[in-house]
């Protein structure tokens, strides 16, 4: 199988290779050098997640950049919802309120979420139900590394960086001005809003934006179970009506009331609200800057039924004995739950000019992050049960459990000047990262201990640019040090890489790049339901405590090494011009892969998981060709295809879990002065290669159309620019399971809705 996946990789990338390379030129032939202003020039811009300062025709990376109207458009109110329809990126949702960017079929603690080139510290990796803190809305540009990247962020980027950019640091003198934005979603009523203002004092510049986000429950076009669970829980009803005909009627009336609402044609407690709010500033001269901001985010997101199980052992039942307590447990179901999450950070940057014989620049960014936030359980008590079957009867809440994280981190760049080497210009960074964190989790759901760490890293990359030719090679050193209370892990990783681009002609280039990436492995893994006092997975299982979101026992594993990929990648891309494309290979083997796996067994109703270690590969392709179709005086059309997959594998030949299935589409374009519209479809193909105790997840075609009008407005004899948007998602009502989400068989995609709004600077 290993073969044959392989070969049909190279079969297509030749197959698409040739066919886009062979529209490429006809196209160039026959149209020669129309201009489509649209079109970004990508060497004009700077890659920020870059520490050479490169631009995206240069840089040896697969990056993905989402910035001006493109992001607009796919601005959502989670990351991963709002990066979904770049090639080799998918979102790992859990309901309305969580979506986790994938990349390349990695997620979670093996993609790195930043704010501005510093990691945001969140508890978003420690569960897939924990939403990360960063808010699309404001962003001004958000970039993406496809691909392995702890070269240049360290332990948690080998499969990939996110970085969402803002401008709550002014790197530039900013003129004054004023950004709105308000939208509707018919699709779960949402309203939200945005502002955006700046201005300057001389040389002091200022940045101040807030949002507000509010939306009920999620329209969605089927039963939120599938039928693939649907046929398990008949199979399961069967088995058990065999073994006990006596409790056959009962039991079939308790599995109706556990999967209410799955006909209703809403996602039940998918609602959800949120706010952030940002304030910046700095001090902006001809030779750098330096600059503060303090930001806020508060979210309320509800987790849908079904998807959060309830199992804990409370004081009361060590006290009272635990059949007691679990007899109470039934008394007091948990109707709901909701996570109430808010973080604070400080972010400080500087960058500075210097005019010495070693140093061209010098750049210093830091931030401080203080995140928290808690489960709430909504529960009938005992004694109001029998009001539990009116419409608007209360429920009590309780903070099941509360997770608390808080740290610092700092980053110091020191880029050279540039010298003569073999008749090209040598170019290079020096940098030192430093990071002081603490993670702990308090409540019926602590399964990982207090853990304190503290990570110390250098690295340095150079380029080599001669006529035709880039190379590029960098090295990385690692300590991370883990301490939950006395037991202390420390590892040390190491990363180098090396690619090398050549410059086909003026608008295209090939890279060919090879690295090699570490990663230790996280707290989740090296700590789930550890007895601290021996450094050993708990001897008891009754003190065993289940992960809610996974509906699982997650064990540790002790003794686990450092994860070590070996990665190789291939790209051409033709970045200017009219027509632009991009074709990618790509692969990975990685040795002592850290997995989740369940052992077969159960405890108290639920399977038992442990960490384990193996080989394993990740392979794949993504492709992308934007080209024009016609050309009026006053307006234009293109078309964008694209496609993407990937497959994930032990050596041992099993599928890894939630891996995205195939997809290909494409997207038709038209712009005129002032008005835009897109009609988009995607096909999404069946995704039947499993991981144990895995459902397979069915084929949709989604048909997405947008259009956006352009205006200006007098006031007071000053002209400021308008726009109002459509957009209709879904507009086939298809059902969408994403096979990255935990939670799909239960939790469906949006139905059909119509999105509408108002964009409005001043």
């Amino acid at each position: 199988m290993k073969t044959l996946f392989t070969a049909r990789i190279l079969g297509a990338g030749t197959l698409v290779a040739c066919t886009f390379t062979g529209a490429v030129a006809q196209q160039a032939e026959s149209l020669g050098d129309i201009e489509t202003p649209h079109i970004d020039h990508l060497e004009e811009v700077h890659v920020i997640s870059s520490p050479l300062n490169q631009t995206q025709q240069d840089t040896a990376l697969a990056i993905t950049m989402l910035k001006d109207e493109a992001l607009r458009n796919a601005a959502s109110g989670s990351l991963g919802e709002t990066l979904s329809q770049q090639v080799g990126i998918h979102s790992a949702s859990f309901g309305a309120g969580v979506g986790q960017p994938v990349v390349r079929g990695q997620t979670g603690n093996r993609v790195a979420v930043l704010q501005n080139g510093i990691a945001e510290l969140d508890a978003a990796t420690a569960s897939p139900d924990h939403a990360n803190s960063v808010e699309p809305l404001i962003a001004k540009r958000i970039e993406v590394i496809r691909g392995p990247a702890t070269l240049l962020y360290g332990n948690g980027a080998i499969g990939g960086v996110v970085n969402v950019v803002d401008n709550r640091i002014p790197e530039q003198t900013l003129e004054n001005a004023v950004a709105l934005e308000t939208r509707y979603n018919s699709v779960n009523d949402l309203n939200s809003q945005v502002i955006v203002i700046e201005n300057n004092l001389g040389a002091l510049n200022f940045h101040i934006d807030a949002s507000r986000r509010r939306a009920g429950e999620l329209s969605i076009p089927v039963a939120a179970e599938s039928e693939a669970l649907h046929a398990l829980h008949e199979d399961d009803e069967h088995d058990e009506h065999e073994e006990e005909e006596g409790h056959e009627e009962g039991h079939e009336e308790d599995h109706a009331d556990e999967h209410l609402d799955s006909s209703s044609g809403v996602l039940a407690n998918s609602s959800l609200k949120d706010w952030s709010a940002n304030i910046g500033a700095s001090w902006v001269l001809d030779t750098g800057f330096v600059g503060l901001s303090y930001g806020k985010v508060r979210k309320n997101y509800g987790l849908p039924l079904g998807t959060h199980v309830h199992v804990g052992h409370d004081e009361h039942e060590e006290e009272e004995g635990v059949e007691e307590g679990i007899e109470e447990e039934h008394h007091e179901e948990v109707e709901k739950v909701r996570i109430a999450m808010q973080t604070e950070r400080w972010e400080f940057k500087t960058q500075w000019d210097l005019s010495n014989k070693l140093i061209q620049q010098l750049e210093a960014s830091a931030s401080y992050t203080e995140y928290k936030h808690q489960e709430l359980e909504y529960f009938v008590h005992e004694e109001h049960e029998e009001d539990h079957e009116e419409e608007h009867a209360e429920l009590e809440v309780e903070t099941g459990t509360e997770y608390r994280r808080s740290g610092s981190q700092l980053k110091l760049i020191a880029r050279q000047q540039p010298a003569t080497l073999l008749n090209g210009e040598l170019t290079g960074a020096w940098g030192v990262q430093l990071a002081n964190a603490t993670m702990q989790a308090e409540g019926e759901e602590a399964f990982i201990p207090h853990t304190k760490l503290r990570s110390n890293a250098v690295f340095v990359v150079q380029q080599l640019t001669q006529e035709n030719w880039i190379f590029e090679t960098g090295l990385r050193a690692e300590s991370l040090q883990l301490k939950p209370d006395a037991c202390d892990e420390q590892n040390n990783t190491f990363s180098a890489s090396g690619s090398v681009v050549r410059k086909l002609n003026n608008s295209s280039n090939l890279t060919a790049a090879y690295s090699v990436s570490q990663r230790a492995p996280a707290s989740e893994e090296r700590y789930s339901n550890i007895d601290i006092t021996t450094c050993q997975l708990k001897a008891d299982p009754e003190t065993w405590v289940a992960h809610g979101a996974t509906a699982q026992y997650e064990l540790m594993a002790t003794g686990l090494e450092n994860e070590t990929a070996h990665n190789m990648e291939i790209r051409w891309r033709k970045h200017t011009g009219d027509i632009r494309a991009e074709f990618t290979l790509y692969r990975s083997n990685v040795n002592n892969y850290v997995y989740l796996a369940r052992t077969g067994e159960e405890f108290e109703g639920l399977p038992i998981a442990q960490y384990e270690q193996a080989d394993a590969y990740f392979q794949g392709w993504e492709a992308e060709v934007t080209f024009p179709l016609a050309e009026w005086p006053a307006s234009h059309w293109d078309i964008t295809l694209f496609t993407d997959g990937v497959q994930a594998r032990l050596q041992s030949g099993d599928n890894l879990p939630r891996i995205p299935p195939l997809r290909f589409g494409g997207q038709l374009n038209w712009h005129s002065d002032n008005w835009a519209a897109r009609l988009r479809a995607t096909h999404v193909a069946k995704q039947d290669n499993l991981a144990a105790f895995e459902t397979p997840s069915p084929s949709y075609v989604l048909v997405d159309a947008n259009m956006d009008y352009h205006f200006h407005i007098n006031v007071a004899s000053k002209e400021y620019e308008a726009a109002v948007f459509l957009k209709a998602n879904n507009l086939l009502n298809e059902e969408i399971r994403h096979h990255t989400s935990y939670v799909k068989d239960v939790a469906p995609g949006a139905g059909r809705g119509i999105l509408m709004g108002l964009r409005a600077s001043f």
